[in-house]
């Protein structure tokens, strides 16, 4: 009789002593640290989500840092920002994780920043003309604002003077609209 009392000691021991390290082994972690660019310059706005649980997760601040609480030890981080690649990087049981992100100027090329935003090009309704550095190459004009003429269409750009070096005036689609046709540079 002891020894049944015995051993049902010794079983209820062992479960309890068995149940408590599994539950060590299930704690989660909260994982922290800061994004940044190559060059070290830390990126605001760069969403962190845990793979799989896309409602888990934050984006980084002012300074580029973040903080992710209740995390599994094994999670994946997807770290994902506008122009730069999108990294998976796992915890591997780590709190502090400082991730460096790349440039990816292909996908830079699908976003138009408007002036209320940012889109993809396929999702405008709008007409959008792009200029880049390479529609200005072999270029001499005594006007930076001259170097518009001809690269887009329904902009049309004038010197009203006619003196070299004179204010261009630039209007898009045309004279005659109700309200002011000045456009809205975005440099």
């Amino acid at each position: 009789m002891k020894k049944q009392i015995l051993n049902v000691r010794k079983a209820t021991a062992f479960l309890l002593l068995w149940m408590f390290s599994l539950c060590m082994f299930s704690q989660n972690v909260t994982v922290s640290g800061n994004v940044t660019d190559i060059k070290g310059e830390p990126l605001v706005g760069v969403t962190i989500v845990v793979k799989g649980q896309t409602s888990l997760g934050t984006i980084s601040d002012m300074d580029g840092h973040y903080t992710l609480t209740d995390i599994q030890p094994e999670a994946i981080l997807v770290f994902s920002y506008v122009g730069y690649v999108t990294q998976e990087i796992p915890v591997n049981g780590k709190t502090v994780m400082d991730v460096s992100m790349e440039e990816d100027t292909e996908v830079l090329e699908e976003v138009v920043v408007v002036g209320y935003g940012t889109q993809r090009k396929s999702d405008l309704t709008g007409s959008i003309a792009s200029i880049t550095e390479k529609d200005f190459k072999n270029y001499a004009v005594s006007n930076a604002s001259e170097l518009l003429v001809g690269k887009a269409a329904g902009v049309f750009a004038s010197a009203p003077s006619g003196q070299p070096g004179a204010e261009t005036v630039i209007r898009i689609r045309g004279f005659g609209t109700v309200n002011d046709n000045n456009p809205l540079y975005v440099v």
